[in-house]
Formats: structure tokens, C-alpha cells, sequence
């Protein structure tokens, strides 16, 4: 099994806490007790109460990438197949910068309050500080996607039911997500933590 591969089996469908997953930026990959690939996340989708992450798989010269090869780094003491650790190579990686373009730095996507207010900016500059013109913007834009690209487009991966044919939206229409099964199934999937001062242990949510 390929590197890629063992992310593709390995990313999905863990039951963890969607709050604390956004704090994070690495997972490994871990298969009979060997990490079997280690992966940047850039996101995550909800399938019903469990989390598929997003990511890229690290290459050689990356400074986490030599776990790949070797055992697991981390013992929660738990039977939950998700843990969390801080790894001394990823400290460079903690922190980035705010979402919202404050020019500050933090360990997840936007510090507190500042996600909110970087929408709040962004429907007074572009949409005349009105939010249902927005709101209309995003449901248009889903649309031209959705009938341009087909459920490739379609964004968080929703199903074609929210869709008439003519690939207007369907306002009665629930939403729901596109579940897949993994190619195959992984021991463990370790989150490397992103300065969250947690110690390595089982997710219990």
C-alpha cells in the first residue's frame, strides 16, 4: 500500500471533536502499529457523527515525514483508534496567521471572535452591509458549480437532491452528505496536535 493510499483508507470516518480537529495540523497514519504515511490537514467534512479529514500527504525532506516507516509515537493507554500528541519536529508549525488578515498569529484557523468578523467585514465591503445579498451570492455560486461541474463541484460534498435539474437550488430539499467506505481500514489514526499542551490520550466524544 501506497502512501497515498493508506491516507485515502485512513482518513475517514473517525468520531472526534470537530473544535479540537480544527487545532490541528498533522495526522499520521498508523497500521499494525507503523505509521504508514503523514499527512498536512487543510480541512475536515461531517458524515453524520464522524469527521473525514482533508489533507495532503508530506514527501521526503519534510520534517515529520521520517515517521513514516517506523512505530507508532503514540501510546493513549486507550482502545479509541484516535489520538492526540505533540511531536517535537512540528513545534516550527504551530502557529500561522489569523484567517481574517489581523496579522496575528494562532494555532487554528481564526482566533476567537475573529471568523465572525471577517464575515461581518466582508458582507459590509462587498454586499452593501447586507447579509441576505450574501446569503443569495453563496446560494448562487453553489449553483453555477454544482450545474457546471457536477457533484465534483459541489461544495462539502452534498448530494444531488439539493438540486433541480436545471441545477437551481431545491429549497425543499434536506441536506445531506456523500458517505464513502475506505478502501481499507487503519489500527489508529494519530493527530499530531498543534500546541495544544493535550498529553497523548483517547478521544472519548
Amino acid at each position: 500500500m501506497s502512501e497515498q493510499e493508506a491516507w485515502e483508507a485512513g482518513r475517514a470516518f473517525w468520531k472526534m471533536n470537530p473544535e479540537k480537529v480544527t487545532r490541528q495540523r498533522f495526522a499520521l497514519i498508523v497500521a499494525e502499529g507503523v505509521v504508514r504515511a503523514v499527512v498536512e490537514i487543510t480541512g475536515h467534512t461531517r458524515h453524520d457523527d464522524r469527521l473525514a479529514l482533508d489533507g495532503t500527504v508530506l514527501e521526503p525532506g519534510h520534517p515529520l515525514y521520517d515517521y513514516v516507516g517506523k512505530p507508532d509515537p503514540v501510546e493513549t493507554g486507550s482502545q479509541n483508534p484516535v489520538g492526540y500528541t505533540e511531536l517535537p519536529e512540528e513545534a516550527q508549525f504551530l502557529y500561522r496567521p489569523c484567517g481574517c488578515g489581523c496579522g496575528e498569529t494562532t494555532d487554528r484557523d481564526f482566533l476567537p471572535g475573529h471568523d465572525v468578523r471577517a464575515m461581518q467585514d466582508r458582507v459590509r465591503t462587498y454586499f452593501g452591509a447586507s447579509p441576505l445579498r450574501f446569503i443569495e451570492w453563496v446560494d448562487s455560486k453553489i449553483t453555477e458549480d454544482a450545474h457546471a461541474g457536477g457533484n465534483s463541484r459541489w461544495p462539502g460534498l452534498l448530494t444531488p437532491e439539493l438540486f433541480h435539474d436545471s441545477g437551481t437550488l431545491n429549497p425543499g430539499a434536506r441536506l445531506k452528505v456523500i458517505t464513502r467506505t475506505p478502501a481499507a481500514p487503519t489500527d489508529a489514526t494519530t493527530i499530531a496536535s498543534a500546541g495544544t499542551g493535550s498529553s497523548p490520550a483517547g478521544l472519548a466524544e
